[in-house]
């Protein structure tokens, strides 16, 4: 009652019972504005994961084509030994991401080995990092903790439906001249459909892969410039072309799972909502029944 005085005397607004926070049962209408919605759901991302499937057979057949073009290459077998990384050395990190989502864990797993090397090259061993972005999805995980170490960032990979081997040979050019101790690179490996594998590869600057086996090896190369800037467009090319065929199979497998998710949530809301419409539906027979035999 003391309670009651006081807040009449302090004169505190009383609510009114009807607006008061009730928790209701959930109607037929909620319900089936709720299937109507998955629904809505099930078809978008069904539709996202034949579109992925529709691109899969021509950035597999890219893929197989880069692979094997770039392997030429790497059987010289003319690559220095990379050094290892000493406190206060410069550190070169590619990341290849995709500029889109909606495709499982692609991105987040090329972000999260890069977060690593960082943390374990800058963090500790205090080191300066110069990281170069490929993709729109790598620039937010990376911006909060070395936004200042970054160097270049290219978007809108895909934009073009082919890209072709001069597109990529402009965007290795940033790569040519990097002034760095240690050069890592980052992409997505396609295993096979269902699965992939994030890899790290070495790079390496004009003067540490003059000073490896190409001169000791293959006296024949004339311009070792010229061949230095043609290897790194060819390894360009291949590892985009495993990002773009990786990224399509991750999308097509997040979103048929998404589709499979969204079915099943949708098929036991629709039992759901049949048994309660069902008793809804027998309730009211009973009382016209009852109401019936009442006037015999």
């Amino acid at each position: 009652m003391n309670l009651g005085v006081n807040m009449i005397r302090s004169g505190a607004r009383r609510v009114p019972v009807s607006r008061l926070p009730v928790r209701n049962m959930t109607t037929l209408a909620d319900m089936k504005s709720r299937i109507n919605s998955i629904d809505g759901i099930e078809k978008l991302t069904n539709s996202m994961r034949m579109m992925a499937t529709a691109k899969l057979r021509r950035a597999q057949l890219l893929m197989e084509q880069a692979r094997q073009f770039t392997g030429d290459i790497n059987g010289l077998k003319i690559d220095p030994e990379p050094k290892e990384m000493e406190k206060g050395d410069k550190l070169s990190l590619v990341v290849i991401t995709a500029d889109r989502g909606l495709c499982g864990g692609f991105n987040s797993s090329v972000t999260k080995k890069a977060k690593k090397i960082l943390a374990a090259n800058v963090d500790e061993n205090g080191s300066e990092a110069s990281l170069f972005l490929f993709g729109r999805k790598a620039k937010s995980p990376l911006e909060k903790g070395y936004g200042s170490s970054f160097r270049a960032s290219y978007t809108m990979l895909q934009k073009a439906k082919v890209r072709s081997f001069d597109q990529n040979a402009e965007l290795a050019d940033s790569l040519v001249n990097i002034d760095s101790d240690r050069g890592l690179l980052l992409f997505n490996w396609f295993k096979n459909v269902m699965s992939f594998e994030t890899r790290l590869e070495n790079i390496y600057t004009f003067d540490q892969f003059k000073g490896g086996n190409v001169e000791k090896e293959f006296e024949m190369i004339g311009d070792i410039r010229s061949f230095y800037e043609f290897r790194m467009a060819t390894h360009m090319h291949w590892y985009l072309a495993e990002q773009e065929c990786t990224e399509v199979c991750a999308r097509m497998n997040a979103m048929g799972g998404s589709t499979k998710a969204a079915s099943e949530m949708k098929e036991k809301l629709q039992r759901t909502y049949n048994n309660v419409r069902q008793a809804k539906v027998t309730a009211e027979l009973m009382e016209i029944i009852s109401g019936s035999e009442a006037t015999k």
